[in-house]
């Protein structure tokens, strides 16, 4: 009955040296090979390996080889627009690809003359443009600088604008920075890293993945921490899903930040830190670009694609009108049973899970609120203390209800903590008389620390509306108090 692990992720940063290309032979080179013959006009070339729309601020990685030589994507712009395009090498290391990159725009016969062309950017082989565009359909085209230019890249694009296509947002924002500053992310830890030779193996893991950001031929944790003057570790907790994230950053000699964001312990990145930009992201919020959770009044003022649900108290939050592929699947099976333990992907979290059940169903992730009740609360004394708290923004009716609370300087077994749902509904999370009978040290400690669903609730009351805890102290608790409690509701549309 006792939780003492509320939160077992560590956010990981490491800030540190520059982003260190890897060295070019900038000796004198022959002629590039021209595009080829184009029947229709100048140098435009039409028979390049098209990979459709380019997805501004998701990096496309990529091969030339001898069949490959030519690779193109193509974009929209509403209106004016600045966009950024460059080519690196990919996330692992690799050897420096001469790549050029040309930008064609549209005309009435065609793609026509190229209208901006990079070969060598900085004091690599790799290429750059930066472009203030207006409203037209353009063509992306990188090449090999010769015939025989073979190899990996991976080309990064950035818009901004009025003209830029909607794209799906980030739910870690744009940059490191705003990542730690967003209220929907909540810091669980910091912590200097001066020896990561003491941290676990899945930290050790991270932080070289972090460095290949920054220098793709660090292979080890000790070229990782050779190539950062500074390593820091975050935790962040998504609050409406509570999962956890790590990003592990380095800081360069300009002051500059690379890294990674990892899901949980593991190498998977979610997003890389470059310059402190958050590129390449795969936690996206809602189809179209619009923000999950912003809350809406009585007129449900929601942006395109999304609709106002779970109005209490004039308040509701914004959601999309429609379902993420994959919603509806069961989950949370384990042992012998054949569902995926978790959801697939980051728009999906398992609920109905309970506090018994072990299958659940695959509903979207802004079906599922945390919300907290700020402030300490004294318990000094005997008698009953409640606390109210306003749960809004969900499904009808609620899936499954869990609750974190902590209370300091009390005797264990003299408290009972119970909790009523909207519908009046109560039921007992803490029972410290009957607990002591099960486990006579239970006073052995001065706090009571525990995460858990709650039991008792039939399956089709009201997710939305008010929730009270009420911690009943059956002797005296001098100085004690309930420094923490919050509640997160999973919902489903009955």
């Amino acid at each position: 009955m006792k939780a003492r692990a509320l939160f077992p992720v560590v956010f990981v940063a490491v800030w540190s040296g520059s982003f260190v290309a890897c060295e070019s032979q900038m000796t004198a080179k022959a002629l590039e090979e021209p595009l080829g013959s184009d029947a229709l006009k100048d140098d435009s070339f039409r028979s390049p390996t098209s990979h459709g729309e380019l997805a501004f601020g998701q990096p496309a990685t990529t091969e030339l080889t001898s069949d490959h030589r030519h690779h193109a994507w193509t974009f929209e712009l509403a209106g004016p627009a600045s966009v950024s395009l460059v080519t690196r090498p990919p996330v692992e290391p690799g050897v420096e690809v001469d790549t050029v990159l040309y930008l064609y725009r549209e005309g009435a016969s065609g793609w026509g003359r190229y209208i901006a062309r990079n070969d060598d950017h900085g004091e690599t082989l790799f290429s750059k443009l930066d472009r203030d565009l207006e409203a037209g359909r353009y063509r992306v085209l990188v090449k090999g600088y010769a015939k025989s230019t073979m190899g990996p890249f991976s080309l990064e694009s950035a818009c901004d604008g009025d003209g830029c296509p909607a794209l799906a947002r980030c739910l870690l924002g744009n940059t490191s920075s705003e990542l730690f500053a967003d209220p929907a992310f909540a810091g669980r830890g910091f912590q200097l890293i001066e020896d990561a030779a003491l941290y676990p193996a899945s930290t050790q893991a991270q932080l070289v993945a972090a460095a290949k950001v920054l220098d793709p031929s660090v292979s080890d944790l000790a070229q990782a921490m050779a190539a950062s003057s500074r390593v820091e570790r975050f935790l962040v907790e998504r609050v409406a899903t509570g999962a956890l994230y790590h990003v592990v950053t380095l800081r360069d000699g300009d002051d500059r930040t690379f890294g990674a964001a990892f899901r949980g312990e593991t190498v998977e990145i979610v997003a890389e830190v470059r310059d402190s930009q958050l590129i390449g992201c795969s936690l996206l919020a809602a189809p179209g670009g619009a923000q999950v959770g912003g809350d809406c009044g009585a007129a449900g003022p929601c942006g395109a694609g999304l609709e106002c649900i779970g109005r209490q108290g004039g308040l509701g939050r914004c959601v999309p009108s429609t379902d993420p592929s994959g919603a509806g699947a069961g989950c949370g099976g384990s042992g012998a049973d054949v569902l995926p333990v978790a959801c697939p992907g980051d728009e999906l979290v398992c609920g109905g899970l309970g506090a018994t059940s072990q299958v659940g169903l695959c509903v979207p992730t802004w079906l599922r609120g945390r919300f907290s009740d700020q402030g300490v609360v004294s318990l000094e004394g005997r008698g009953l203390v409640s606390r109210s708290q306003l749960v809004y923004g969900l499904a009808s009716v609620a899936m499954d209800v869990s609750i974190a609370v902590e209370l300091v300087n009390v005797v264990p077994s003299t408290i009972v903590v119970r909790l009523e749902n909207p519908a009046g509904t109560i039921a007992t999370v803490w029972n410290g008389p009957a607990l002591l009978e099960e486990n006579p040290d239970l006073d052995s400690d001065n706090f009571i620390e525990l995460i858990e669903y709650v039991s008792g609730y039939p399956g089709d009351e009201s997710a939305n509306g008010t929730y009270t805890l009420r911690v009943e102290s059956l002797a005296n608790n001098p100085g004690g108090e309930i420094a923490d409690w919050h509640l997160t509701v999973t919902s489903r549309f009955d």
